[in-house]
Formats: structure tokens, C-alpha cells, sequence
């Protein structure tokens, strides 16, 4: 396919809060749980924009039927271009102040986008939030726990000794800041 297909919501309507990015690849398996998990959201002031990089599989089918049956959604379907773009390309239809970053193969908690909001509104001097995650199998079977460190010096001494915390799917950054740094550098590999 050598151009995109979009579907979805017009750019006249109001910015929404959050915007969701999640970019789609071959995910079929797992793309309807993970979409649901969102939709399902107790905080709802938010557009969903998804991009289904090139998969060979049934994932642009399922995305558009949730756009036909959402208005928040909003996908384009093109060519396979890696995840450093695809997210720099979801970043750059972004209008929400906040943007939530959600893997294809990811379940969401309900009150996920509610507690980050709500703490980010708290804390305007803070400008990413994540948190602990679960590692389950294809039956939803609890694999492992990955708690998070509650405090900041821990978080410094873990992320200066170059251990990652920030996990996608429980990410919410606020958009001025992503769009400060330039968004994901397109040399390094993603998963």
C-alpha cells in the first residue's frame, strides 16, 4: 500500500484532553482487548489515534470497525514504517494536552487515564507519569508483578544508573514536552 487511508474525526471539533497513540503492527491477536481496554476508560475526554503499519494480518480490519462504532477513534493505514515513526507521526495528529501511550498488545485498568490526569492536574510541575504493571499470558494468568519506586530518590538513583521505568502502556506525558525533545529519535530500534 503506498498511501494512507485515514478514517475518523474532523480537526474542527475541541481538543480533547488526553490523546491516545498507539501504533499497530500484525496485532490482530491481541488489538480488540487492548482497544476495549481504552474504550472502557472511566475518564473519556479523549482521541484514540492508531496507525496500522503495514500488517499483513486482519489489524486494519479491526480498526475500522471500532471507528465506525467510536467517534474518538481515528486510524490510518499505510505502509510498514518502524514504531520510531509511526509514534512521531501519531505525535504530530496529537491535539490533546496529554498524550497516552498504548501498546497493541496491552490491556489498560479502567481508572488509568482518570489517576494520571488527575495527578498531572495536581502537579503541574511534573511531566511524565507511569506506573506498575502486570505481566500476563494469552489467558490473562498472572506471570509477574513489576512494581514501580514510590519515592524520587529512588527513581533517580534506578534511572541514572540506567535502568528504564517508564513502560509504555502506563505512560502519560504531557504533549509540550514530547514535542520539545522532538519526539522519539527515529535511529534507535523500539519494541
Amino acid at each position: 500500500m503506498s498511501e494512507a487511508i485515514e478514517h475518523g474525526f474532523q480537526d474542527n471539533q475541541t481538543p480533547p484532553t488526553i490523546s491516545v497513540l498507539m501504533s499497530v503492527y500484525n496485532s490482530e491477536r491481541y488489538l480488540a482487548q487492548a482497544i476495549e481496554s481504552i474504550l472502557a476508560q472511566t475518564f473519556s475526554d479523549f482521541e484514540f489515534l492508531m496507525i496500522d503499519d503495514g500488517s499483513s494480518d486482519r489489524s486494519a480490519e479491526i480498526l475500522q470497525t471500532y471507528a465506525a462504532q467510536d467517534a474518538r477513534i481515528c486510524f490510518t493505514s499505510r505502509e510498514n514504517r518502524g514504531i520510531p515513526r509511526t509514534r512521531n507521526q501519531l505525535l504530530t495528529q496529537a491535539r490533546g494536552e496529554l498524550v497516552a501511550i498504548m501498546d497493541a498488545d496491552d490491556i489498560a485498568l479502567p481508572d488509568r487515564f482518570r489517576l494520571q490526569v488527575e495527578f498531572l492536574r495536581q502537579h503541574p510541575d511534573v511531566v511524565c507519569v507511569g506506573g506498575a504493571l502486570d505481566w500476563i499470558d494469552q489467558k490473562g494468568r498472572l506471570l509477574g508483578h513489576c512494581p514501580m519506586p514510590q519515592d524520587d530518590a529512588e527513581l533517580q538513583t534506578l534511572m541514572l544508573g540506567g535502568i528504564s521505568l517508564l513502560h509504555h502502556p502506563t505512560a502519560m506525558v504531557r504533549r509540550s514536552a514530547l514535542l520539545q525533545v522532538g519526539g522519539y529519535d527515529e535511529t534507535m530500534i523500539a519494541s
